[in-house]
């Protein structure tokens, strides 16, 4: 005979064999997704885990604050998993700055507790966004879009070019713009095109004398 079918698609009464650690961390993820990160208890996660309390606190000491962290962090990893492979099948810089960030919204829109939060908790996402040093803008930017724009740019404008993009997806996504929708990527490609790319081009440098000019500084794409 089947297993019953629990409302949030888990099989009931057949046996989880994941270790602790991924089983309260998966739960802890289901548990925001209903009632976000203020109203999240332990004691809430635990019966969503199939455990007791005390497994929670056993496999992190450092209570709900580690648990919530943690969790951010292992979405945070499935995020950069997909960014990334959406990137290494881009061939030229459009492109890949497109794939970011239609992968970025595709992945949010996708994501329960992402979209719970976005939509009552703003505040919680800006506060990962807005700051400098933000750890999730230093991943993003500096782990994954830095190396592979690196293909088509210097270095050091990789690095500037994936911080910007960066801050520029995740904060549309924090505070979306009505009728703008990125996991559409032809909306996606808009925005690149009229707001990264131009950054990137030539800049012409206007000299200070009026009957002469230097040829410009900035760095193309490369080819």
């Amino acid at each position: 005979m089947s297993a019953a079918i629990a409302s949030d698609g888990r099989t009931r009464g057949a046996i989880d064999l994941r270790a602790p650690r991924e089983r309260i961390l998966d739960a802890t993820l289901r548990v925001m997704s209903r009632v976000g990160v203020s109203g999240l208890t332990l004691d809430d996660v635990a019966r969503d885990a199939g455990c007791g309390r005390a497994t929670v606190y056993r496999t992190f000491p450092g209570g709900r604050d580690e648990v919530l962290q943690q969790a951010a962090l292992a979405e945070l990893d499935r995020y950069l998993v997909a960014v990334g492979a959406a990137l290494d099948a881009a061939e030229d810089l459009a492109t890949q700055l497109t794939a970011a960030v239609h992968t970025t919204a595709v992945f949010v829109s996708a994501s329960a507790p992402l979209r719970h939060v976005l939509a009552n908790e703003p505040a919680a996402i800006l506060a990962h966004v807005a700051f400098d040093k933000s750890p999730v803008v230093f991943a993003v930017a500096h782990d994954v879009l830095a190396p592979r724009l690196a293909r088509h740019l210097p270095a050091d404008r990789a690095a500037e070019a994936a911080e910007w993009l960066a801050r520029l997806g995740l904060s549309y996504l924090a505070v979306p713009r009505p009728g703008v929708d990125l996991t559409d990527r032809g909306a996606a490609h808009h925005l690149v095109s009229t707001f990264v790319l131009p950054g990137l081009a030539d800049r012409p440098t206007t000299s200070s004398s009026s009957t002469s000019s230097t040829p410009s500084t900035a760095v193309t794409p490369r080819s």
